[in-house]
């Protein structure tokens, strides 16, 4: 057979496949045993990326001086009790973003797919990556939710869709799915197991032929395929496990919540539930923004108006209010992480990293420079405002390799980091 003919149909065969079978949560290609390896090693381990959509007014957040968190700014004293749960970094951004609304989709990249130089790889996010190392012994590896621009990215470059309501987010995690429905997914799957086992005997076929530099391409292709068929496997070992009961129903205080479609509250609830129950390890909540009217009291104008400030008394005065309604819901939510239990008993705060930010530094320019941070949990050393602005742990990816580092992973880089920072947190 002619290699060159090979050549032609294995790239037909790749373009084919591709559009039948994308791979969703294919976010490293590596073998099933390196999977298991580095699964081993990250057992309850969790990550919550909250995102609120076009950031926060900084000087709300950011203490006046670096050191102990001794005291907050007035609009953060909700979270003053948790001042040992979490710390502060100000000054901290992606180098390569610059700005424009954009910048708020690379919150957990550091990249623009303009930047990517074809490379879409370049674009996977760090909770795409996390979920696909150590997300596949719960029923849902990631859960995406809220409202406004993507956060999360797999390595194709293609955004996860967001479950947008309270409402279908509880309905996903706990309420019994109709066993016609159920009958059907199986049979779906079913499906898609057979052609895999076709797809990978014909791709064994063709990658005899194959010389050094294409044989490397289809190495990757392969292990996309087995990739595809563990997910698949995984998802119909579920099908039939009855979903937990949670401890509480949080639709009961609903009308006490916030109108919608802004109900962080009641999403928080509900993703604290999640984890609580073991359905989830990984969650990025991107809370809403866009130009509606936030329900806060004292706060008459639309909030995408406000965050183009110009630094008038008044718009900033309102914007200050908004951060100190999310600030309460994320204290709410702290202390929600620090009564739950594990499986083992210990507070679920204890083995969750919580990432409070956005890719957007400063709304009213469309900044992405001089970000702020709050980074939450995990059993680390807190309680101190860390200013890095002009050093060079300044570079959100230097948290996110920490990150990967409490997972038990040994990456030296992610995105564009220039090292770590397990040197603040331990």
């Amino acid at each position: 057979m002619d290699k060159r003919t090979v050549v032609i149909n294995r790239r037909r065969f790749l373009a084919g496949s591709g559009i039948l079978l994308p791979i969703p949560f294919m976010a490293s290609l590596e073998t099933r045993a390196a999977r298991k390896k580095a699964s081993s090693t990250a057992v309850n381990k969790r990550f919550i990326c909250i995102a609120p959509e076009y950031g926060i007014h900084r000087a709300s957040l950011i203490p006046t001086k670096p050191g102990p968190l001794s005291q907050l700014p007035k609009y953060a004293q909700s979270l003053n009790a948790h001042r040992r749960d979490f710390s502060i970094f100000s000054g901290i951004d992606h180098p390569m973003v610059g700005g424009g609304h954009a910048a708020t989709s690379t919150l957990l990249n550091g990249m623009k797919k303009s930047l990517c130089g074809g490379d879409l790889k370049k674009m996977l996010s760090l909770d795409m990556y996390l979920a696909d190392k150590f997300g596949r012994d719960t029923r849902f590896p990631l859960l995406t939710v809220g409202n406004g621009s993507a956060v999360t990215f797999n390595n194709k470059g293609v955004a996860v869709p967001k479950i947008e309501s309270p409402e279908k987010l509880f309905a996903k995690v706990f309420q019994q799915d109709n066993p016609k429905e159920i009958k059907k997914r199986e049979q779906s799957l079913n499906q898609d197991l057979s052609i895999l086992d076709n797809l990978v005997s014909d791709a064994k076929f063709l990658g005899k032929n194959l010389d050094k530099t294409d044989r490397e391409k289809f190495e990757e292709y392969l292990t996309s395929l087995r990739a595809t068929e563990q997910r698949l496997h995984q998802e119909k070992q579920w099908l039939y496990k009855e979903k937990p009961k949670p401890e509480f129903n949080p639709f009961e205080k609903a009308a006490e919540m916030d109108e919608p479609p802004h109900r962080n509250d009641l999403f928080l609830d509900i993703i604290a539930l999640a984890l609580q129950t073991d359905s989830t390890r990984f969650v990025t909540f991107q809370m809403p923004g866009g130009n509606g009217f936030l329900p806060v009291e004292g706060v008459n104008t639309a909030y995408h108006t406000l965050t183009h400030h110009g630094h008038r008394p008044d718009r900033v005065g309102q914007l200050s209010l908004i951060d100190q309604w999310r600030y309460k819901q994320l204290a709410n939510f702290l202390d929600k992480l620090k009564k739950m239990k594990d499986g083992n008993g210990r507070p679920l705060l204890d083995t969750t990293l919580l990432m409070f930010a956005s890719g957007m530094s400063d709304a009213s320019n469309h900044s992405s420079k001089n970000n702020t941070v709050l980074f939450a949990g995990g059993g680390l050393k807190h309680g101190k405002h860390h200013a890095l602005k002009g050093t060079k742990d300044g570079v959100i990816s230097n948290l996110y390799v920490t990150c990967l580092n409490y997972f038990g992973l040994r990456e030296k880089s992610f995105a564009t980091s220039r090292g770590n920072l397990n040197h603040l947190l331990s």
